[in-house]
């Protein structure tokens, strides 16, 4: 969802009401990328912060043509890539706690139970199996899949090549496709 024009331009002329309610708006989409780059919440309530001041900073930048919040996103992922590069003992793993993403995740199709949902067990291999991932594989796929960044943007941001992104996206779903088949076969002879 994104604010209202009229918000962001009170936000503009620097309406502190205004960018406290934009700030509110905000809060859980962005807090959501900050929360896969930190260890903790502190951590990332520290990224959130530091990333909607830079929102703040280059919103008369923004161009009206791009979506307020796929621009303040990009703002949010950009910083968060840069402290982590500097902050190696951040978090180098993603989570993944629903139905949807698992599904982004493994690009795969993949039986749901009655409910319609995926199983806790195979939720839980997932996880271990993207946690078992080579670290640069686990970030490029975070960033491609859960963020949404292009091959081209990824590999400005990490500094390599277009086609590297794009094996490391290649390998780690290979690899969760490997796993799920596998899991899935072992499921459906437990049940039988």
């Amino acid at each position: 969802m994104n604010p209202n024009p009229q918000l962001i331009e009170a936000c503009k002329k620097g309406d502190r009401k205004a960018q406290e309610e934009l700030y509110k708006q905000c809060f859980s989409p962005l807090i959501s990328i900050c929360y896969r780059f930190a260890n903790n919440k502190d951590d990332a309530a520290i990224l959130l912060n530091e990333s909607f001041f830079r929102i703040l900073e280059n919103i008369e930048k923004q161009n009206p043509n791009i979506p307020f919040m796929a621009w303040a996103r990009r703002i949010t992922v950009n910083y968060c890539i840069n402290e982590y590069r500097k902050d190696k003992t951040r978090k180098k793993y993603v989570e993944v706690t629903d139905d949807e993403t698992l599904h982004r995740y493994s690009d795969t199709e993949i039986e749901l139970d009655d409910s319609g949902e995926y199983s806790a067990e195979v939720l839980e291999i997932v996880k271990k199996e993207i946690h078992n991932l080579p670290n640069t594989t686990q970030e490029v796929f975070q960033l491609f899949i859960l963020d949404g960044l292009s091959h081209k943007e990824i590999a400005d941001s990490l500094g390599m090549q277009k086609g590297t992104s794009k094996w490391h996206v290649n390998n780690a779903r290979k690899k969760l496709k490997e796993v799920l088949k596998g899991t899935l076969k072992i499921i459906s002879s437990l049940v039988l």
